[in-house]
């Protein structure tokens, strides 16, 4: 009986999506009614245990399946001013709780990007976060990155929502593949006067001064500060003592790596 249920139901899906319609016979609305039902008994009452196709199809004034609690995205870090015509990127996962809201989404967002900062990916073109920057979504499939919407708390969701309703027939068949996309801009850091190459060797030796200067002012710098010092204390004399630039892309690390250890504190509670 199990069988035969499930092999009605999934020649019926088969011809929704072949014709790209939602049921509107009687005799179709009835059997997704006895499949749901029947759902509910192997299954459970949640539909977050059940098959997707089970809350994707319904009767034609019945809408989307609702915005599930968890969800990923795909976060392009793009060199470039918001909104304008830059292209490429470093593309990173990131799983967020829907009910956490933007603030927790950007930190997210964030922490990527710090990690790829503190990566050999980008040691020679150090990256800069601007001040105040927001995180970008698409609400389409087919908006460009002009029609990118900046994500704040108070659309973070609505923007989601927006989104999960658009899904496809072919979106709703591979359900698993399915990530919001979202861009985070970033610029070139400027290059210091006394420019030099921040050869393996150079940056050995700035290391070596960084952990002295750590220990005779007894401070500890976090990851992404550290990695910024060392590299701009490579590229500066050989001769020139170690020190740490007061200028806003070494406070701004220091801010990442205090937002960084706040994340990390989150998701340990």
């Amino acid at each position: 009986m199990a069988h035969r249920m499930q092999r009605k139901y999934i020649n019926l899906v088969g011809k929704f999506i072949d014709k790209k319609r939602r049921p509107s016979y009687t005799t179709d609305i009835i059997l997704v009614c006895q499949y749901r039902a029947w759902c509910r008994c192997v299954y459970g009452a949640t539909s977050s245990s059940a098959p997707w196709a089970v809350d994707a199809l319904g009767p034609p004034d019945v809408g989307p399946a609702p915005l599930p609690s968890r969800a990923d995205a795909i976060l392009t870090i793009r060199v470039g001013e918001p909104l304008g015509r830059a292209r490429g990127g470093w593309k990173s996962d990131v799983n967020f709780e829907v009910s956490e809201g933007y603030a927790v989404f950007k930190l997210k967002c964030i922490a990527k990007y710090t990690a790829l900062v503190a990566s050999p990916e980008v040691s020679n073109k150090p990256l800069v976060l601007p001040d105040n920057s927001s995180v970008y979504s698409r609400r389409a499939r087919n908006d460009a990155q002009a029609k990118y919407i900046e994500l704040t708390s108070d659309n973070f969701l609505t923007t989601l929502q927006y989104r999960w309703k658009l899904l496809t027939t072919d979106d709703l068949r591979h359900i698993g593949d399915f990530c919001f996309e979202a861009l985070l801009y970033v610029k070139r850091a400027a290059q210091p006067e006394q420019y030099h190459r921040a050869t393996a060797r150079r940056r050995t030796n700035a290391r070596v001064q960084r952990i002295s200067y750590e220990t005779a002012n007894a401070v500890q710098f976090g990851a992404i500060t550290l990695h910024h010092l060392d590299v701009v204390h490579a590229r500066r004399p050989e001769s020139a003592p170690f020190e740490v630039p007061e200028d806003n892309t070494t406070t701004q690390a220091m801010e990442l790596d205090r937002q960084r250890e706040a994340l990390q504190q989150h998701e340990a509670d």
